[in-house]
C-alpha cells in the first residue's frame, strides 16, 4: 500500500531503498508530492546515490528522473549533471538522445512485471481522458499477460539536450537534426534549434552560418535571442560566435559507431 507521506519521508522513501529496481518501484508507482519542481539537487543526489557504486541500469534511472514530475521545471539541468556525471555509458547516452528527439510526447516505459503480483494501491493522475484516481492494480486479474507500460513525457529540455549531444557526438548529424524541428511542436522545434546552437562549435562555417540565419528568423523570441548572444561574443572577440551552454569536453566528438535505433536496444532501456 502507498499511502500519503511528507517530502521529507518521501525523500527518506526514495533514498532507502534496498536495490535499484526497489527505487525505480518507489519513484514510478508514489504518488509525486505538491514540492520544488525547480530543485535539481534532490534528484542528482538519487542518482549518485543509487549508482555511484554500481553503474547497473543507470541510464534507465537516468530516463524515468528527467520524466519524472516531481523535478519537471529542473529538467534539462538534471540531464546535463547525468549526463556528465560519467556515470552512464557513452552508447546509452546516445540511445536517450536519440530516443528524446525521435519521440512525440512521450516515451514510453515497460514495468517489470514482478511490480504487479500483488494488488496495492497507486494513484494515477491523468490528462486527456485518462485514468485518475485510485485504481487496484492485480495483475491476475487487469494486466493478464500484457506488459505494463508506463507514459513518460518528453519536455522541451531533453530535446535540447539530445540535440546538442547529437550534434557533438556526430557532427555530420546536424542537417537530420534540424530537419527533426519542421516534425515537432513549437516549443520542441524550438528547443532543438537551441540544442543544435549550443553545439555549434562543432560544425564547419558554412553549417553554423545556416544555422545563425535561421535562428535569427525563428519564431520563438529564445531563440532569436541565443542567436544574437552567439553574433555578439563573435563580434567583441573578433573570432567566430561560440556556444554559452555545453563545452565540447563534456563530449566526444568522434562519431558513434550505432545510432542505436533497433527496437530492441530501446527495450533494453525504456
Amino acid at each position: 500500500m502507498i499511502g500519503e507521506w511528507e517530502p521529507l519521508a518521501e525523500m527518506v522513501a526514495l533514498s532507502g531503498a534496498e536495490s535499484i529496481d526497489e527505487f525505480h518501484r518507489r519513484l514510478v508507482l508514489s504518488p509525486p508530492l505538491e514540492r520544488n519542481r525547480a530543485d535539481a539537487f534532490e534528484p542528482v543526489c538519487l542518482f549518485r546515490h543509487y549508482h555511484e557504486s554500481d553503474k547497473t541500469n543507470a541510464a534507465s534511472t537516468a530516463f524515468l528522473l528527467v520524466t519524472d514530475e516531481r523535478w519537471r521545471n529542473a529538467t534539462g539541468r538534471i540531464m546535463e549533471a547525468i549526463a556528465t556525471s560519467g556515470l552512464v555509458r557513452q552508447e546509452d547516452l546516445d540511445l536517450l538522445a536519440q530516443s528524446f528527439l525521435a519521440a512525440g510526447r512521450r516515451l514510453y516505459w515497460r514495468a517489470p512485471d514482478e511490480w504487479f503480483e500483488e494488488s496495492f494501491d497507486i494513484v494515477l493522475d491523468g490528462t486527456e481522458g485518462e485514468l485518475t484516481g485510485d485504481v487496484d492494480i492485480d495483475d491476475s486479474t487487469t494486466m493478464g499477460d500484457r506488459p505494463v507500460m508506463i507514459m513518460r513525457e518528453i519536455r522541451p529540455p531533453l530535446r535540447r539536450w539530445a540535440a546538442a549531444h547529437r550534434v557533438w557526438r556526430d557532427p555530420a548529424a546536424w542537417a537530420s537534426v534540424l530537419q527533426r524541428c519542421g516534425d515537432l511542436d513549437a516549443r520542441s522545434a524550438a528547443a532543438v534549434m537551441r540544442g543544435l546552437l549550443d553545439a555549434i562549435d562543432s560544425l564547419p562555417e558554412p553549417a553554423q552560418s545556416l544555422l545563425r540565419r535561421r535562428a535569427a528568423n525563428w519564431p520563438q523570441r529564445d531563440v532569436r535571442a541565443a542567436a544574437e548572444v552567439l553574433q555578439l561574443q563573435g563580434d567583441k572577440s573578433g573570432r567566430e560566435p561560440q556556444p554559452t551552454r555545453c563545452t565540447a569536453a563534456n563530449y566526444k566528438t568522434e562519431p558513434s559507431a550505432h545510432h542505436h535505433g533497433e527496437a530492441a536496444q530501446q527495450e533494453r532501456l525504456f
